[in-house]
């Protein structure tokens, strides 16, 4: 039953949600255009724009109820966020946050029609595998420039909603500029979009999304220290060990 209802509602959730992007996509990229001789970093995409379409999925789907924990606690300031990855619908879920963000994604992401151009349009970060030091450069000067970075450190999408061994960069990174990282989880995406799946699995979807805590760089030993303790954290909340 919850199969064929995610089918029914994947019908009509699609052509929103696509609608939804388009809307966004053009009025921030008029927006921008005509911003750009003032805002030659996108900061505008970067805030307004990844505001407006991470609210307005959720606004505009009656099935799919999105619960925020510690949201309101995260103060002002740049950090890289790292959180578990199981749906293209992290993204919009984590746009919540109160912080002005970059999005690190693979490259593939940057040629999906609507959510790939609002990508390009607001200077997120592509994952070069060719040159992934380019990239790693890319975070550290917007994090230089008071934005904050938002990675997925399994460095793929979990095919059974299971946490992988986090990789390293994105906690390089903090060490090397003392960043902290900012540790989010999110619970249920899955049902929404899975990996390899066309269309949800369920129909009314809770969506929960936490912030767990901040890491400074300065109380670990290595990256791989801190790396280890945020998959305890995103591990811990979704029940995982």
């Amino acid at each position: 039953m919850d199969w064929t209802l995610g089918l029914l509602h994947g019908l009509f959730a699609w052509p929103i949600f696509i609608a939804v992007g388009l809307f966004v996509f053009a009025v921030v990229g008029g927006l921008q255009v005509l911003a750009l001789p003032f805002d030659r970093e996108r900061r505008l995409s970067a805030v307004w724009g990844q505001r407006a379409w991470g609210r307005l999925v959720y606004w505009t789907q009656p099935l799919w109820r999105l619960h925020k924990h510690g949201f309101e606690a995260v103060q002002p300031g740049a950090y890289v966020v790292v959180s578990n990855h199981a749906s293209m619908m992290d993204i919009p879920t984590l746009m919540h946050l109160p912080v002005p963000l970059r999005i690190v994604g693979r490259r593939s992401l940057f040629r999906i029609p609507i959510l790939g151009w609002f990508m390009t349009l607001s200077r997120q970060i592509a994952i070069d595998a060719d040159d992934p030091a380019a990239s790693l450069e890319r975070c550290r000067a917007e994090l230089g420039a008071g934005l904050s970075v938002l990675t997925f450190p399994e460095g793929t999408r979990s095919a059974d909603g299971r946490v992988a061994r986090f990789h390293v960069g994105a906690f390089q990174v903090a060490f090397e500029t003392g960043v902290p990282i900012l540790v989010c989880a999110v619970d249920g995406t899955i049902r929404l979009m899975p990996r390899h799946q066309p269309w949800p699995v369920q129909g009314f979807t809770r969506i929960h999304a936490w912030v767990l805590g901040v890491l400074q760089p300065a109380d670990f030993e290595s990256p791989r220290a801190m790396s280890r303790e945020a998959r305890r954290m995103v591990r811990g909340a979704l029940g995982q060990g």
